[in-house]
């Protein structure tokens, strides 16, 4: 039986992660730093975490990491 060798693939950019307090503009301010679309406003809230992958700049490879925020503050 041959088993199949798994491909490792690096990946060159960054991860981008905004945390916050609840309802503060977390995902605004991704959406303005990244030219991106991320769902946002008062009728929306993020649930959990929401993860993209985005090319900024010449190329500049991005995961965006969106939090829902916490009620909070520590």
């Amino acid at each position: 039986i041959k088993i199949p060798i798994l491909e490792i693939r690096f990946w060159e950019g960054a991860v981008v992660a905004v945390v916050g307090l609840f309802d503060k503009g977390k995902t605004f301010v991704l959406n303005n730093l990244t030219n991106c679309n991320l769902p946002s406003g008062k009728k929306v809230n993020t649930k959990g975490l929401s993860f993209k992958n985005v090319v900024v700049d010449y190329g500049t490879k991005l995961i965006l990491l969106d939090t829902a925020g916490m009620m909070y503050d520590f």
